[in-house]
């Protein structure tokens, strides 16, 4: 049975138990392949989809969910949302809404992962892998190889006329070589996001990831102090993505964030600006409605430091009386609604990573940090992650670093800020939500020797 038909079968069944009812599905579909010494280590296709059901009936929410669309699972659907709409409390409700009066229109993201084979998608890798292995004689091995492709369908329809669909895709190849020199081992990484293969340049990707792990062969700590700190762009990506909740007004209402109550102050440097962009088109989380049905919207969240508006999925929005900001979204279609964001990153400053590190007299490039989710607390902003990068004398790189930690507080380095770069990346593990240029700061504490 297709979406369409079960989805007619469910209200059917459901009108005379609900007073508004929704039904959502969402569908992926996933393709891994991993190389190792020029064979595949790894191949594997997935797929899943599923259904879910919220209906609301004097003042109480039912959920359910289905993997199968059928006529058995249409009428357990309705029948464990009614059961469990006695258990939920009216003040945790998350509304039905009603069509937003406008939607952006996705017509400037083009795809084209689908239009080579798998076996040319092998080929692609090994390229790639032999590229690597044959820059430098110390790349001794690679740690990873790695191509990763999804589509994405999602659809929501409800009883106030709501009737959506969209899909999209992409996909990312991620390289880890591994090079040695005597007894000293070091790593580098690379990481790509495109939705074409016509973006795809292997020997940029390979070259990023050897240079990365020979110059920090013979790294060693620093002494501990405090540097003026340039924090590369995917590694502030991920530490905006691991801060990234404080921003939720859900949190916010928990008193899970520090930013409750402070819509419309300072709460970063003047030139620091954080963007959410739906069809942004270097970003992965592409959409133009949330799981709620609400239009997703181009906002600066944070705009030359001011703090501009928190997110809101249809629950926090409903506490405050104000409309949802199209941050609604869920995990899977199991799971409740949430608040996320779709594509965010920083605003883009106007100097390249290189003229940074030359206006540097002394100080250091952070280039990886390690434990983002155990050595930081998203609601006091502290932190304290391992980290690697470069010493930096007179606007060269003089040493690499590693065996050092990097501390402070979030919310106190983004007033620390001093500027901004224009070399946007994406971070890792975050993928394609959280974009960042090159960062710089007046001060940053790092303990080493």
């Amino acid at each position: 049975m297709d979406f369409n038909e079960f989805k007619k079968l469910v209200f059917s069944l459901a009108e005379d138990k609900f007073d508004d009812m929704e039904i959502y599905r969402n569908e992926e579909k996933t393709l891994s392949i991993h190389i190792f010494k020029e064979e595949v280590d790894k191949y594997a296709i997935a797929e899943s989809s599923g259904v879910s059901f919220r209906g609301l009936k004097d003042g109480k929410m039912g959920y359910s969910f289905s993997e199968t669309m059928d006529e058995v699972s249409a009428k357990l659907l309705v029948e464990q949302a009614y059961d469990n709409a006695s258990y939920i409390d009216t003040s945790d409700l998350s509304p039905i809404f009603e069509p937003s009066d406008e939607y952006m229109i996705n017509n400037q993201i083009t795809y084209n992962i689908n239009g080579i084979s798998n076996d040319e998608k092998i080929q692609l890798m090994k390229d790639l892998e032999n590229r690597a292995l044959a820059l430098d004689s110390r790349i001794t091995s690679l740690a990873n190889c790695i191509y990763e492709e999804y589509n994405l369908t999602k659809e929501i329809y409800n009883s106030k006329e709501v009737d959506m669909t969209e899909s999209g895709g992409g996909a990312v190849i991620y390289i880890g070589v591994v090079a040695k020199d005597g007894d000293d081992t070091k790593t580098g990484a690379a990481l790509r996001l495109f939705r074409d293969f016509n973006d795809i340049d292997l020997d940029d990707i390979a070259k990023e990831a050897v240079n990365e792990a020979v110059s920090l062969l013979h790294a060693k700590p620093i002494k501990s102090n405090d540097y003026k700190t340039i924090i590369r762009g995917d590694v502030f990506a991920d530490i905006l993505g691991a801060f990234f909740p404080t921003f939720s007004a859900e949190n916010a209402q928990k008193g899970l964030s520090l930013l409750k109550d402070k819509t419309g102050e300072m709460i970063a440097s003047e030139n620091f600006t954080i963007i959410e962009d739906p069809l942004f088109e270097k970003g992965f989380a592409v959409s133009t409605f949330d799981d709620e049905g609400n239009a997703t919207k181009y906002k600066k969240i944070v705009e030359n430091g001011r703090l501009n508006t928190l997110l809101y999925n249809g629950k926090a929005a409903l506490k405050e009386g104000i409309e949802p900001t199209g941050n609604g979204f869920r995990d899977s279609y199991k799971a409740p609604i949430s608040t996320k964001a779709t594509n965010v990153y920083v605003k883009l400053g106007e100097k390249s990573l290189e003229e940074l590190i030359t206006q540097l007299d002394y100080g250091v490039i952070v280039t990886h940090v390690a434990g983002l989710h155990s050595g930081l607390n998203p609601v006091s902003g502290d932190f304290s992650m391992q980290a690697q990068g470069f010493l930096v004398e007179n606007g060269k790189i003089v040493q690499g670093i590693n065996g050092v930690t990097v501390a402070g507080n979030f919310f106190s380095m983004l007033k620390d800020i001093e500027e901004v770069g224009n070399d946007i990346k994406f971070g890792f593990p975050s993928g394609s939500h959280f974009g960042s240029p090159s960062i710089k700061l007046n001060t940053l504490s790092i303990a080493g020797s």
